[in-house]
C-alpha cells in the first residue's frame, strides 16, 4: 500500500509509522506542506496520513494555504482513501470532513490512560488492544466527532480522544507514533511542558516513563496500521 504523509514541522514526521512502512514493505511519500510542496494526484497513493503541527486549527483555517490542503484531505477521504490524522492531524482532518477543532478544558501532556467508548469496543479496528491502555499526549485543543464517525478513544480530561468514520478514517488526539528518538526530539522543540494542571507532567516524569510505555504506543501504532493496510 502506497502511504502518502501531510508534514508540517520537522519534528512531526513519520517516526514508527516509517519504521512499520519499511518493515512491511509499503513506499512511503511526503509532502512537507509547511515548504508550500504539491500535493499528489489521488491516483498516485492509497492511504493519506495527517501529521501534527504547532498550530491550532481554529486559528489559522482561514488561511488560504490551510483551505488547500483542507480540500486536498476531503478530496481523499471522499475518495475513498485510507486517512489516518494524528493530533493536528486529527483535528485538521475532523475540521476538513465536517467536524470543528476547539481548546480543550485543560492541556494534556504527558503519559494518560484512554479507554475504549462502546463503538471502540465493537469496532474491529481496535479489536486488538485491551479496553484501556496508556498513551503518550501532547495538545490542548480537542475536535468534535465529524458527521458519520464515531467516538471511540476516551479519557478523563479529553472527551474526544479518538473517532472511525466507516472503519477506514481515523482521527486520534493520542501520539502512538512517537518513538524514544522522536520523544527527544519533541523536547527539545518544545522545552519542558510549561503549562499548569492535573494532566501535565513534569518532563521528568515524561522521560522516566517512555521507556515502559513507549513500546505499548508503537504496539498500538502498529496493530491500527496492519488492520488499516489489509
Amino acid at each position: 500500500m502506497r502511504i502518502h504523509c501531510l508534514q508540517h514541522v520537522d519534528f512531526e514526521h513519520p517516526a514508527y509509522i516509517g519504521k512499520w512502512a519499511a518493515e512491511h514493505n509499503h513506499p512511503i511519500t511526503i509532502t512537507r506542506v509547511d515548504r508550500e510542496e504539491a500535493f499528489p494526484e489521488q491516483n498516485d497513493f492509497d492511504m493519506l496520513v495527517i501529521l501534527g503541527a504547532l498550530a491550532s486549527v481554529y486559528e489559522v483555517d482561514n488561511k488560504p494555504e490551510v483551505q488547500r490542503e483542507m480540500a486536498f484531505i476531503k478530496r481523499s477521504v471522499d475518495a475513498g482513501k485510507k486517512t489516518l490524522g494524528i493530533c493536528f492531524g486529527a483535528q485538521l482532518l475532523a475540521a476538513s470532513i465536517g467536524g470543528r477543532a476547539m481548546p480543550n478544558k485543560i492541556k494534556e501532556i504527558g503519559w494518560h490512560i484512554v479507554s475504549k467508548t462502546n463503538e471502540g469496543k465493537n469496532s474491529p479496528m481496535l479489536a486488538g488492544f485491551p479496553d484501556e491502555f496508556p498513551v503518550l499526549l501532547w495538545h490542548g485543543d480537542t475536535f468534535t466527532i465529524p458527521p458519520g464517525a464515531v467516538q471511540v478513544l476516551t479519557s478523563q480530561h479529553c472527551m474526544n480522544e479518538a473517532y472511525i468514520l466507516e472503519e477506514r478514517v481515523i482521527g486520534l488526539q493520542i501520539l502512538p507514533q512517537v518513538t524514544s528518538e522522536n520523544l527527544e526530539e519533541f523536547i527539545e522543540t518544545l522545552g519542558p511542558p510549561t503549562a499548569d494542571g492535573k494532566a501535565v507532567q513534569s518532563l521528568q516524569e515524561i522521560t522516566d516513563r517512555a521507556q515502559e510505555l513507549i513500546p505499548i504506543c508503537n504496539a498500538f501504532m502498529a496493530d491500527l496500521l496492519d488492520r488499516m493496510t489489509t
